[in-house]
């Protein structure tokens, strides 16, 4: 910049400078965000507290991805006017943006201290809050900001999806009932899909309307089925074997793949080539350290971050015969890949626990607990069943010793405990588990979930209990653990309760291995029978009721009875001998269940 006679910078003229401002403004209105930024800088530049360069710069900024340099200006602004509740609206948006969700959040705070019922603000710090899993916090964001806009689709789905975490699922249903019923459609689609989604842990719904919820976010908002691209014809060069392709978000977990490698690892290699498409970030071969025993002839396919056309190029190459989908809902995004018809058959396992209402599953897999032939006609599948239960595992070989009887303590009664996650956990589910605790006086109950590590979240399920009647002083209430860690929770319980209508799965397998029964009942649909059908295969029918009614009583009759502090005792210590001498544990019979269901299959679609 030219200097003057007294060596001193000449000032830009103040019109120069607005010249330059309304510039900027322009090109930032026209979508010429590069020299949006070079003329705002020159603004800055020229007048450091030039407010609305700065805070406009800032947005230009994170428009374009730059939040760390978008924070710098912003936080100027701020800094000379420090009341403007538009403005600390701005600067949470780009705190979140670059990932700084405490400070974001904080600065959402003071924006609605500053500009009470401030909507946007309101939405905004709502989806930091979830973000930060404080559900709690979250719902009241959202219910506050549709005060303001009743009809706001974004907010009102995102008020259903804390709902939904926080275990409210009927409010959570009907608020994405409300959205999907929207005329525009892609306004709306997400809010199907969710409704999809959580439908099976409904209370209210039943089969019929699973099946219709999940057929109307298939025919609306997925593409329609492709005919099948592979001839079916199988290769001589490989002895004939069939090729089975396993589609899977979670080869890499711990605690969710037990029932899997169970099967993958008793395959017959002889008559089945394995294939594995792994839709997980980081997950490969050398990183499944838990329960996979990798087999030379096994193929290993990474297909996180690709689309659903270029995976079903790759499972077409593989030449894939059965390709088993074991997300089912839980990655419900991937689910439009089956409509693209990858493979002649198309199974669905595991993790699909209803329809899935797209016409191109051929199959479920299930078991005679879980299904019965009478409600076949709710689902979209033809239903195959294995002889034993469909969730016959396989355990951690590294998890920790089962330890003593809690309830043999001095003084101590009979410790009930849940490591459901928090959405499994409704009102319904209170209200049982109080009845529970009410009548049987010295009884405890210790809930351990991810949520629970959350402070807001641990006071709204203490006064869900306190509603009941169940006083603080019953109740136990923990964050996760590390998985391996989180085992020893088991150690602290004498008996697991199962949730309803969607119980758990893993977390029944993880606590019969660590020598502790779990009391579930047969509930009106698949979800609800998941804990059912390990403890029927397992040898512990008395633990598996048909009704809610016979599952309090019998809780009840544990918690109050002398003698049954000395019968679970002897379960603990007998626990694992009992599973591996039952079918529950016996994954090679399981393994060639499976294969002779895939025979039968190739040999009606494949000839």
């Amino acid at each position: 910049m030219p200097c003057d006679l007294m060596g001193k910078k000449n000032k830009t003229p103040a019109k120069s400078v607005e010249a330059q401002y309304s510039l900027a403004a322009s090109f930032r209105r026209n979508g010429k965000l590069q020299q949006a930024i070079e003329s705002y800088l020159r603004v800055v530049e020229a007048d450091p507290k030039h407010i609305d360069a700065l805070w406009e710069l800032g947005l230009v900024l994170r428009s374009v991805g730059r939040n760390q340099d978008a924070l710098k200006y912003v936080v100027q602004a701020v800094m000379l006017e420090p009341l403007n509740g538009e403005l600390l609206g701005d600067l949470g948006e780009i705190w979140q943006s670059a990932g700084h969700l405490p400070k974001a959040i904080a600065a959402y705070q003071k924006a609605l201290e500053l500009k009470p019922g401030f909507s946007r603000v309101l939405y905004s710090l709502g989806c930091a809050q979830i973000e930060s899993g404080e559900f709690v916090p979250a719902r009241a964001s959202f219910e506050e900001a549709l005060i303001a806009e009743p009809n706001w689709l974004e907010a009102r789905h995102n008020l259903g999806r804390a709902l939904y975490e926080m275990g409210e699922v009927s409010a959570a249903f009907s608020q994405f009932e409300r959205c999907a019923g929207l005329t525009e459609r892609k306004k709306s689609e997400r809010a199907r899909a969710m409704a999809a989604v959580v439908v099976p842990g409904v209370p209210e719904v039943n089969n019929e309307k699973i099946l219709a919820i999940r057929r109307r976010w298939v025919e609306t908002d997925l593409s329609l089925p492709q005919d099948v691209v592979n001839s079916g014809v199988r290769s001589t060069s490989d002895g004939g074997r069939l090729r089975i392709g396993y589609v899977s978000s979670f080869f890499g977990g711990a605690n969710w793949m037990k029932p899997v490698w169970g099967l993958i690892n008793q395959h017959d290699r002889e008559q089945f080539d394995i294939h594995l498409f792994s839709d997980a970030e980081s997950t490969t071969f050398s990183s499944i350290e838990y329960a996979y025993r990798r087999h030379r002839s096994d193929e290993f396919h990474n297909v996180f971050g690709s689309s659903n056309d270029q995976v079903a190029r790759l499972i077409r190459k593989c030449r894939i015969d059965i390709l088993v989908d074991l997300n089912g809902y839980s990655k419900a995004q991937r689910l439009d890949l089956f409509n693209l018809r990858p493979a002649p058959v198309i199974v669905g396992w595991f993790n699909l626990y209803g329809p899935s209402g797209l016409r191109s599953f051929d199959y479920l897999i299930g078991d005679r607990h879980v299904l019965p032939v009478e409600e076949e006609r709710f689902y979209s599948e033809k239903i195959r069943r294995v002889s034993g239960s469909w969730l016959t595992f396989e355990p951690l070989r590294n998890a920790p010793d089962v330890c003593g009887a809690p309830c043999l303590a001095d003084g101590a009664g009979i410790t009930f405990g849940s490591a459901a996650s928090q959405y499994k956990i409704t009102s319904d589910v209170v209200k049982g588990w109080s009845r529970i605790l009410t009548e049987s006086p010295s009884s405890l109950l210790l809930l351990k979930n991810k949520h629970l590590a959350s402070a807001t979240s641990r006071e709204f399920v203490h006064s869900l209990f306190e509603n009941n009647g169940i006083s603080r002083d019953r109740i136990s209430l923990e964050g996760s653990e590390p998985y391996l860690q989180f085992l020893g929770f088991y150690n602290r319980i004498d008996v697991a309760l199962e949730t309803w209508p969607y119980g758990g799965a893993t977390t029944t397998t993880d606590a019969l291995w660590q020598g502790v029964p779990v009391i579930a009942f047969d509930g009106d649909r698949w979800a609800s029978r998941l804990s059912v059908s390990l403890l029927r295969e397992a040898g512990l029918s008395e633990f598996a009721k048909t009704t809610l009614e016979e599952y309090i009583r019998f809780a009840v009759e544990l918690g109050t009875s002398a003698a049954s502090r000395e019968k679970l005792a002897d379960l603990r210590s007998g626990m694992r001998s009992r599973l591996k001498s039952s079918s529950v544990c016996d994954t090679g019979r399981f393994a060639r269940d499976i294969e002779e269901l895939y025979k039968s299959i190739s040999r009606d679609h494949l000839g």
